[in-house]
C-alpha cells in the first residue's frame, strides 16, 4: 500500500510482491496528475533499469524545448498499460532494434 497525506492507494500486484510493473504504475497514479514518472528508454536492455520524476510542467516545458515525439523517444510516460520489467527478451530486442532504426532514419 502506498500513503501520501490522506491519499492510500493499494497497489494491484499482478502475480507476485515482486512486481515491478505494477508498483510503478501504482506509484504514477499516486503522484499525477502534478508529477509524471517517466521511463528513460536508454537504459532499455540495461540489468537495471532508470526513471525519471519530474513536475508535469517541467515535462511541458521540455516537450516545447525538444517537441513531443523526441521526448518521448527518450522518455516514456507511465501510464496503466505500460510494461517495462516484464518484457521477455525477445521484446527487448525487438524494442531495441526499433529504437536504432528510428534514431538512424533521424
Amino acid at each position: 500500500m502506498l500513503s501520501s497525506h490522506d491519499h492510500k492507494l493499494t497497489i494491484p500486484f499482478a502475480d507476485d510482491r515482486t512486481d515491478r510493473d505494477s508498483a510503478i504504475r501504482a506509484m504514477q497514479e499516486m503522484i499525477g496528475p502534478r508529477y509524471q514518472i517517466r521511463w528513460f528508454m536508454e537504459s532499455l536492455g540495461n540489468d537495471t533499469l532508470a526513471f525519471l520524476l519530474l513536475s508535469t510542467e517541467q515535462w511541458a516545458e521540455l516537450e516545447k524545448q525538444f517537441g513531443k515525439e523526441k521526448l518521448e523517444f527518450h522518455f516514456q510516460p507511465i501510464t496503466s498499460e505500460s510494461v517495462m520489467f516484464s518484457l521477455d527478451m525477445d521484446e527487448v530486442f525487438g524494442l531495441i532494434e526499433t529504437r536504432q532504426k528510428v534514431r538512424t532514419s533521424e
